[in-house]
């Protein structure tokens, strides 16, 4: 969004609401990802698929993007330079390979920092974005 989120509407979603308040969400989300991984940040970045690992985690990353701080498939994918099908894809393989016992304790992890960080700003935002202006 291009403007700020005082002028946000009622209607503003999450997204809308992030994308005005808290541009660096794809770091934080990339950082969590790295450090669960152990990769270096290029390889999340990188436009190429690089090995399954960082393909994986590359998936990751933009299924906490969509499930966690709710963007659209299209937004989480462009978060990380990725179309709204490959978003689908990721998303699909992360849900599969949640059966993994260790994957799923790596996820809740992942997600568990992801929720410390943007919830507690983005429930105020929302909170903020959809009061009724009081009467003066």
């Amino acid at each position: 969004m291009h403007g700020s989120a005082s002028r946000l509407s009622s209607q503003a979603s999450p997204a809308a609401v992030l994308e005005a308040d808290f541009p660096g969400e794809a770091d934080i989300i990339e950082q969590a990802v790295l450090r669960a991984f152990s990769l270096k940040i290029s390889s999340l970045r990188s436009h190429n698929r690089g090995r399954a690992e960082i393909a994986f985690a590359r998936q990751v990353a933009i299924y906490v993007a969509h499930v966690q701080l709710g963007l659209t498939l299209t937004e989480a994918a462009r978060m990380f330079g990725r179309d709204r099908t490959t978003a689908a894809h990721a998303c699909r393989t992360v849900e599969d390979r949640r059966d993994d016992r260790l994957i799923d304790l790596k996820l809740e992890a992942i997600e568990h920092s992801i929720q410390n960080w943007a919830f507690p700003r983005l429930s105020a935002r929302l909170h903020e974005a959809t009061r009724p202006e009081r009467l003066q």
